[in-house]
């Protein structure tokens, strides 16, 4: 007799909503906005078949979003559908052998990304985050930085974008991740051809070529231990030329890069270690062009995490060294707590400080702090 695979499909998600002040060098008063400061709202759909011997089909769809775009409604109305529609986010079909691993094709989280969780306390990408839209502990290149390149490898000019670039997630991919074996979990995941888009912060944007990804990673876990390393290497075709002008925030100046035929390479290793109610968190990473110049800067960050009852309080410092000429470093101090009503819903409150430019004279735009108050809720 055949069996019926049996089948099941789940809605879960994320809402965050906190009132955000935002001071810097740029402003002549303080900004108000009401946004998600902890963690990135966002709904999820996820099926999974199980096809019997240990074997399974799955399937994931994520949407995030904001109260009409948060404080710029128009970025969520433009560009790639990566930007502002349905499924905007991570989605992938899997396939798991539980002897094997699990293997997923689309645009799967990468594990540079999830590494750079591991590394921290719970900030996620929010505000006192080191892999935030803010900040970032990597240079040159990411996916989808900026509105209409979501999904995309965008290759983002340093001298045009103090926060720097992350790799968050990327259209055409195929990962694979091992089983644990002892606690140690291995991956791979390759962007076989992915177009890919130059920015700056002045707002030009070319599109130009095509680009791909390779990227491995390691993950340790055995009780108390948890350490991560990942390695991605973006390749540029040969034809792509990168142009960037001049910003209208940061005080960088003007740039002509030919990133052809280049690989840019970024590392991020670290992990956390937990003494009862203590977690220590450290990591440090290294972002580097082929060329050397283009590109070259490394990263260190150090964070800490005590859980006391029902409430929740973290704080990090990270740096970013640039050892290209222009020497545009940068640093960030993130302060947070957590009033967990439940295992679903706490209050919170978070802070950073981030100085783009640490090497110069601070100018319009090269320092700020934010400073944020809200309720969030699992489900």
């Amino acid at each position: 007799m055949s069996a019926f695979a049996q089948s099941s499909v789940q809605i879960t998600g994320f809402v965050d909503r906190g009132v955000l002040i935002t001071d810097n060098t740029k402003n002549t008063e303080k900004t108000k906005a009401i946004a998600g400061n902890s963690g990135t709202t966002r709904l999820e759909f996820r099926g999974t078949e199980d096809l019997g011997g240990g074997k399974a089909a799955g399937w994931f769809v994520e949407t995030d979003w904001n109260t009409l775009g948060g404080t710029t409604p128009t970025s969520n109305n433009t560009g790639s559908p990566q930007t502002g529609s349905f499924a905007n986010s991570e989605s992938f079909l899997s396939f798991t052998d539980a002897k094997v691993g699990t293997l997923k094709v689309g645009a799967p989280n990468s594990d540079t990304f999830i590494t750079s969780q591991a590394i921290q306390p719970a900030f996620s990408t929010g505000v006192g985050s080191l892999y935030s839209s803010n900040f970032s502990l990597h240079n040159g290149a990411g996916t989808g930085n900026t509105a209409g390149t979501g999904g995309q490898l965008t290759w983002v000019d340093q001298n045009a974008q103090g926060a720097g670039a992350r790799h968050i997630r990327a259209d055409n991919t195929i990962k694979f991740n091992t089983v644990s074996f002892n606690g140690l979990v291995a991956g791979l995941s390759v962007v076989p051809k992915n177009a890919y888009s130059t920015t700056s912060a002045a707002g030009t944007t070319t599109v130009a070529g095509n680009a791909g990804a390779t990227e491995y990673s390691l993950r340790y876990t055995n009780g108390p231990l948890d350490l991560a390393y990942s390695n991605v290497g973006f390749k540029v075709d040969t034809t792509a030329t990168a142009t960037a002008t001049s910003p209208v925030v940061n005080p960088y100046t003007n740039v002509n890069t030919n990133l052809a035929g280049q690989t840019l390479t970024d590392t991020l290793l670290g992990g956390s270690y937990t003494m009862g109610a203590v977690k220590l968190f450290a990591g440090a990473g290294t972002s580097k062009s082929q060329n050397g110049t283009t590109v070259n800067s490394s990263s260190s960050n150090l964070g800490v995490q005590y859980t006391m009852s029902n409430i929740d309080l973290m704080a990090q410092v990270a740096k970013v060294d640039d050892k290209t000429t222009g020497n545009f470093d940068r640093s960030l101090t993130g302060l947070g707590a957590n009033y967990n009503f439940s295992k679903q819903t706490y209050a919170y409150f978070r802070y950073d400080s981030i100085n783009y430019d640490k090497a110069h004279a601070a100018s319009k735009g090269s320092e700020q702090t934010r400073t944020a108050l809200g309720l969030a809720h699992r489900f």
